[in-house]
């Protein structure tokens, strides 16, 4: 069954908190490039001054080690094997692919691609876990794109051409959460308890910018009665350096 966007989003999501957490473990700061507004249809975006240009799931840093970073996170739940070949290939979107491309360029920072995989019964299929390599790697180490006529819609690699980073256990040990087993409710119910905190906060905020307007207008207020009385006493030849009203 294809997922439509709000389930491919949920499932990626929980692969995603995985690899996150396993990157913080590991020193990287982690900012989420695919964080949007409710409604939004599509992923992460990068704006330029002139193009809209598809971007990587996450921006790491770390400030004493002077890196920084794009990555992509994909949650597969197997290699697939390459129909002439017979070799284990795991793979994504060419049109994705392409914009990662473009993503280093504007940005100056280089973009790697991770894999999670997990686990598949198939016999002499590679080990589960979290795969990964830079794109300029990856560039170079192709195993072979699938075209429909002139098209090309994915590209692939074999898992030699990538590293194994961790295991299902190693990043499990970061997580409270099962891999093998996506549980919507659960993830809907945490997604909404984190909106609910957000929603408190902005109305706290809101609260405040209320507050605030008022004692603006307040001021205002006290503005304008203060020009009146300074007109009215200009125009008896008087002029006064404070509201009648204020206390001496």
């Amino acid at each position: 069954m294809r997922l439509d966007f709000d389930q491919a989003l949920k499932y990626g999501l929980i692969g995603e908190e995985l690899v996150i957490q396993w990157l913080r473990s590991h020193d990287w700061c982690v900012l989420p490039a695919y964080v949007t507004p409710p409604g939004w249809t599509k992923g992460p975006r990068l704006y330029t001054p002139s193009e809209e240009i598809i971007a990587p799931d996450l921006f790491l840093f770390n400030l004493e080690k002077h890196q920084a970073c794009w990555v992509d996170v994909k949650r597969k739940k197997i290699f697939s094997k390459h129909n002439i070949s017979g070799d284990w290939n795991t793979g994504i979107n060419w049109y994705h692919y392409c914009n990662y491309k473009l993503v280093e360029q504007v940005s100056g920072w280089p973009v790697w691609l991770l894999f999670l995989q997990e686990p598949q019964e198939d016999e002499g299929a590679p080990a589960a876990g979290l795969y990964g390599a830079s794109l300029l790697a990856l560039s170079k180490n192709i195993h072979h794109k699938w075209e429909i006529g002139e098209e090309t819609r994915m590209v692939y690699w074999a898992p030699s051409a990538l590293k194994f980073l961790a295991s299902i256990e190693e990043l499990k040990a970061n997580f409270d959460c099962e891999l093998s087993e996506f549980n919507p409710i659960e993830f809907e119910e945490s997604l909404e308890a984190r909106v609910e905190a957000l929603e408190m906060k902005n109305r706290a905020l809101e609260r405040k910018l209320e507050q605030r307007g008022m004692q603006m207008m307040q001021a205002l207020v006290w503005w304008k009665d203060r020009k009146k009385a300074q007109n009215r006493a200009s125009s008896n030849g008087l002029w006064l350096p404070f509201h009648p009203t204020d206390e001496q």
